[in-house]
């Protein structure tokens, strides 16, 4: 997705193409707001979000200034292992852009 709420792609759980919701729409401004504080406060760039719910978390991790990808897990699933996969992907991401 870009900082703007635009989406790029969407895959569900078994590879097939699946909308994206609000939801996702909502993280993308929470999460432009986020990199614009971080700058205002001159921490250095956001590299990775988590937004923990009960039922489930979402990761994210910045891609470029303007794109992010986001990954959906229940929480019964390993938040580690989410953060690697989309640590390793984020090369071929980069190319696909």
């Amino acid at each position: 997705m870009s900082l703007e709420g635009l989406s790029i792609d969407a895959v569900g759980a078994d590879g097939r193409p699946v909308h994206p919701d609000e939801v996702a729409r909502e993280y993308a401004s929470v999460f432009q707001q986020i990199v614009n504080g971080a700058d205002a406060l001159d921490i250095g760039r956001v590299t990775e979000l988590c937004v923990e719910g009960e039922t489930e978390s979402t990761l994210v991790r910045l891609l470029t200034p303007q794109y992010f990808v986001a990954l959906r897990l229940p929480n019964e699933q390993p938040q580690g292992k989410g953060r690697f996969y989309l640590r390793v992907a984020a090369p071929d991401l980069l190319r696909e852009l």
